[in-house]
């Protein structure tokens, strides 16, 4: 018999909705905060994020690992976000075999908020979700479902968005619109259609507990499978630890030219925060300022791509020169176009070669100079 499953959705600062299913039977209800039913021990408890204070995003990145894409996640997704991501939280799944991954981004003050108020009435939500991932991604259009006043819609390309009704018809247009049929209460209908397996969660947190206790009758196989996961494992993580020290060899020369850029900086603890406060609060020199600029852009350029060796920096006359390498050319090509992007900054590659599979190339950098 699976164990209790409780699922919360927040209706404004005032009162919020809740399914119960315990025993196969289902209880719903809405209530104030504070009114809040006490579920049986060992009640599982998830929490649906409203759709209108989540965005889902998609982005591809050359980061394989875990801890490599979730460094590289906000420096690519800055672009897409209108707010600081330093006021976002950001869960991000897997890197599928074509490089995207998708995100899930919320503000951390309202996430926090949430969790604490539901602490305090005793509840303690193993898992948060995005409401929107509910809804099954159609093969064609949309399809759409209404709750809570909005409606939410999920198309096709990975779309998902929450609005009222007369806001979102403009911007579907004149796709195909498939109405979800719900036969009891919208809310019943995404906590019994949610699939955890393919959602994100915002909290960050896996599922090995809940995989372990599937895999228990399955324990040789499982062993077995476990056996040949390790082997592949030990390969992935050599080749994280290369990427790592790559990383590691670009941060120290990144920390080595801001030092001779401005020696008047006696600690350096972030070298490309440290050098975008300098280029930003005009206190360096009119040549300084427009290297700690180019730098400034370089670095999460090249944190994006690790795979991108990093050689000799040099800087001369407003141009930044830096000596890339990397096993394809493709590469080196997709940091040029996504260093081309930021007004008044020209990218270009010089000295373009492949030598025993190896591609490697000139960067030039060049940017405005400040007065």
């Amino acid at each position: 018999m699976p164990a209790p499953l409780m699922t919360l959705r927040p209706l404004g600062d005032e009162r919020i909705a809740w399914v119960l299913e315990q025993e196969g039977r289902i209880q719903k209800g809405e209530s104030a905060w504070a009114d809040l039913p006490r579920p049986p021990e060992a009640t599982r408890i998830r929490l649906l994020f409203p759709g209108d204070g989540v965005t889902h995003a998609a982005v591809r990145l050359a980061a394989r690992s875990a801890k490599l894409i979730a460094q590289a996640l906000p420096y690519a997704l800055e672009e897409q976000l209108a707010e600081d991501v330093e006021q976002l939280s950001i869960a991000h799944g897997p890197r599928d075999g074509t490089g995207l991954v998708q995100a899930r981004v919320v503000r951390r003050d309202v996430l926090e908020r949430l969790l604490e108020r539901l602490r305090g009435q005793g509840l303690e939500p193993q898992a948060a979700y995005s409401e929107l991932d509910a809804l099954p991604p159609p093969e064609h259009g949309w399809v759409t479902l209404d709750w809570a006043g909005l409606r939410l819609a999920r198309g096709a390309g990975g779309e998902a968005l929450a609005l009222e009704p007369e806001l979102l018809a403009p911007l579907l247009g004149d796709a195909p619109v498939q109405t979800l049929p719900v036969q009891d209460h919208p809310l019943i209908w995404l906590h019994q259609h949610l699939n955890e397996a393919r959602a994100i969660d915002l909290l960050g947190h896996d599922q090995r507990e809940d995989v372990l206790e599937r895999l228990r009758p399955w324990r040789v196989p499982a062993g077995i499978a476990a056996l040949a996961l390790l082997l592949h494992g030990g390969l992935m993580g050599l080749e994280t630890h290369r990427l790592n020290q790559e990383r590691a060899a670009m941060q120290a020369e990144i920390e080595r030219i801001a030092r001779e850029a401005a020696p008047e900086v006696r600690r350096w603890v972030n070298p490309v925060v440290q050098l975008r406060q300098l280029a930003t609060g005009g206190t360096a020199a009119p040549a300084e300022s427009g290297m700690l600029d180019l730098l400034a852009k370089l670095a999460p350029a090249l944190a994006a791509r690790p795979e991108i060796k990093l050689g000799n920096l040099r800087f001369q006359g407003g141009t930044l020169e830096a000596q890339l390498s990397a096993a394809e050319g493709g590469s080196l090509e997709a940091l040029l176009e996504t260093l081309r992007k930021p007004q008044g900054v020209s990218a270009e590659l010089a000295e373009q070669r492949v030598e025993d599979g190896q591609a490697t190339a000139r960067l030039r950098l060049k940017g405005k100079r400040t007065s």
